[in-house]
């Protein structure tokens, strides 16, 4: 995914084999992190609606849009 593209509250899914041992996983980015004073990238902060969130490189990230559900299930978190 394009780093000018990053943007908190977008919905990504980390590349499936990633270093992380996270690969595969949705989520949402909270913040992109920059360089002061330089238009560089360094990663994402993606809520992976775990106890922890990680930071993803861009390169490593891509859009995600849930599918749509039949009528009869919900999803929930507890």
């Amino acid at each position: 995914m394009s780093k000018d593209m990053l943007k908190p509250g977008q919905l990504v899914q980390i590349a499936p084999g990633h270093k992380s041992g996270f690969g595969g996983r949705q989520g949402k980015v909270v913040a992109v992190s920059m360089l002061d004073g330089q238009n560089k990238v360094l990663g994402a902060l993606v809520d992976i609606n775990s106890p922890l969130q990680v930071i993803i490189e861009p390169e490593s990230l891509e859009e995600w849009r849930p599918e749509a559900r039949e009528s009869e299930w919900i999803e929930f978190y507890i």
